[in-house]
């Protein structure tokens, strides 16, 4: 959505009227008006033209997830962001360059874990930038499955301190 508004490919104002009025509901609905705006209005550059045909092709074929390669390379950039400093790493320093974990949430996860609980992780992520689902990426692992720093205060600390 972002990538047609921010390039001109249709208009705010009518796709706002268009969503009120109930025209468009769905997201393959909105790819439909993304279609005939671009195919009557010329406006938009080929690069643009062809990466809506990437999306309609893939809302059509019932893949939510286009630009494979993209998702493919966040993969990549993101376990390359995760456990990359030394653990002497100023924790200003990390907070800009790694990405980390709540130690809070660390110790709550493994706590409930431990008497037994199925801990389950929600993410929008698809599956392309979230697993290693392309031959070149086998013998990576999935993000969960990464370890990275924790930041934050022991929670055995906190309550230690108010005793």
């Amino acid at each position: 959505m972002c990538l047609v508004l921010n390039n001109g490919a249709i208009d705010c104002v009518d796709l706002m009227a268009s969503i009120d009025n109930g025209d468009i509901e769905t997201f393959p609905q909105f790819v439909r008006y993304v279609e005939t705006c671009i195919v009557g209005g010329g406006r938009v550059s080929e690069a643009m033209r062809q990466a809506h045909t990437a999306v309609h092709t893939s809302v059509q074929a019932g893949d939510p997830t286009p630009f494979k390669s993209f998702r493919r390379q966040e993969f990549v950039a993101t376990l390359e962001s995760m456990n990359n400093l030394p653990d002497d790493t100023p924790m200003a320093e990390r907070l800009l360059q790694e990405i980390t974990i709540t130690q809070e949430v660390r110790e709550a996860g493994l706590w409930l874990r431990e008497r037994g609980c199925l801990v389950i992780c929600l993410s929008d992520k698809p599956d392309e930038a979230s697993a290693p689902n392309h031959p070149s990426l086998r013998d990576q692992p999935p993000i969960h499955r990464v370890q990275t720093h924790a930041i934050g205060v022991s929670i055995a600390d906190a309550l230690a301190a108010l005793e």
